[in-house]
C-alpha cells in the first residue's frame, strides 16, 4: 500500500475542483495509536478534509502525531478534564485558515474550531464540534448559536462536522430542539 505522497490518488486531489472536494469526520476515541489505522481506512481516496473528536491528546501530543500527507490545521485540547479535544487535518494541498472559536468552549459543553477554505471560487468554514454526554445542552444551544453567528456571512458556506451526542432514534425534545 503506497501511502507516499507520490500517490496519484493523493496528488490529484485538489482544491480546484468542488465537486470532488471530501470532507470526513470521525469520532475517534484517543488518536494516539488510532492514526495509521486511519489512514488504512481512507485508503485509496484521502478526503481534502478530516475532522476528529474526542481525540484525547494535550496539545504537545497532538503536535508529534503525524499522519502522512496531513497538516495539523486547528485544534483544541481540554486542560480541564481529560479525553475529548477537536482537531482538523487538511491534506497538504488545501490553503486554510484557522478560526479561533476558543472563547465559546466550555469543556464537557462544547469543544469547537473551525477552519476557513477556499474552493475552487467559493469560500467554506468546517466547523469541528464535540458535546459531551453530560454536558449543558442548553448552554450547548446558546453557544452554537453564537459561534455561528460569529463566522456567519452571506458568501460562506457552513459546514458543521462533529458528534453532539444527541439520539436522533428517539423523539425528545433534545432531538428537537
Amino acid at each position: 500500500m503506497d501511502l507516499t505522497c507520490n500517490s496519484p490518488n493523493l496528488l490529484n486531489q485538489s482544491t480546484s475542483n468542488i465537486n470532488f472536494f471530501t470532507i470526513f469526520h470521525q469520532n475517534i476515541r484517543s488518536l494516539r495509536d488510532k492514526h495509521q489505522e486511519l489512514l488504512n481506512h481512507l485508503f485509496p481516496n484521502f478526503p481534502h478534509v478530516l475532522c476528529i473528536t474526542e481525540h484525547h491528546l494535550k496539545a504537545l501530543e497532538l503536535q508529534n502525531i503525524c499522519i502522512d500527507h496531513y497538516c495539523l490545521g486547528a485544534h483544541l485540547c481540554r486542560t480541564v478534564y481529560a479525553k475529548s479535544g477537536v482537531v482538523i487535518y487538511t491534506l497538504s494541498t488545501v490553503r486554510l485558515t484557522p478560526i479561533n472559536l476558543s472563547k465559546f468552549c466550555t469543556e464537557k459543553d462544547i469543544e469547537i474550531f473551525a477552519v476557513k477554505i477556499e474552493v475552487h471560487t467559493s469560500e467554506l468554514c468546517i466547523l469541528t464540534v464535540y458535546r459531551s454526554p453530560t454536558g449543558n445542552f442548553n448552554s450547548f444551544l446558546e453557544i452554537i448559536d453564537a459561534a455561528l453567528q460569529s463566522v456567519y456571512s452571506p458568501s460562506l458556506a457552513v459546514i458543521i462536522c462533529g458528534d453532539i451526542n444527541i439520539n436522533y432514534l428517539e423523539t425528545n425534545e433534545q432531538r428537537k430542539q
